[in-house]
């Protein structure tokens, strides 16, 4: 019987055409002389862990949600406006002579509103309204015009105002403000009063 004694091995590594490795275990004597039977191989089967790779592609859904314009709301009134309305200016009369909300004494009112948000007189962040020849007793010509140095205006603290003038119904979108009987030297109205109608809307 053969012993194979405890001296150093002697391995040798091949690989076959399957791409299998042939480990060879040699063991020496004392002498470092191969021990007959003491010599072993096998095939090594390389086997690779299967790498299964997940990419999750993540979808950020953002949402846009787009806020409804303010609304723009115009009347005329007898007496002051309420709390939540803006005065542009005044009137004599339902057609007549006009005043700024500050100066004169005029009963009519023309007062308007927003659905949302805050209206303001500021001609510099709105638009103008029209143009009076004074701040009392005063005809009124378009805003723009150029006749007239006292402008009314309207603006909103988060939009912006445009008016326009037409000579019939306002446009779809825009609210009437009040009328004139032309595009200057005119007496200024209710919406139902003259024919050349102010539109103004909020964008």
């Amino acid at each position: 019987m053969s012993y194979c004694i405890s001296h150093p091995p002697y391995v040798t590594y091949s690989t076959n055409t399957a791409g299998n490795h042939l480990v060879e275990v040699v063991v020496f004597d004392s002498s470092y002389h191969p021990i007959p039977g003491c010599v072993d191989s096998m095939y090594v089967g390389c086997v690779f862990p299967s790498t299964s790779t997940t990419t999750t592609t993540t979808t950020t859904s953002t949402t846009s949600t787009t806020l409804p314009m303010p609304v723009l709301s115009c009347s005329v009134r007898y007496g002051g406006c309420s709390g939540s309305e803006i005065c542009l200016f005044k009137m004599s009369s339902i057609g007549s002579h006009a005043c700024t909300c500050s100066a004169g004494s005029y009963p009519y009112s023309v007062c308007c509103s927003a659905s949302s948000g805050i209206l303001g007189s500021s001609c510099y962040s709105g638009d103008g309204v029209l143009s009076m020849s004074g701040s009392d007793n005063a005809h009124v010509e378009q805003y723009g015009y150029g006749s007239y140095g006292v402008n009314v205006c309207l603006s909103h603290n988060s939009g912006s105002v445009d008016c326009t003038y037409s000579s019939g119904s306002c446009a779809g979108g825009y609210e009437c403000v009040a009328s004139m009987s032309s595009s200057t030297n005119a007496h200024v109205g209710a919406c139902n009063g003259f024919s050349r109608k102010i539109c103004c809307r909020i964008n």
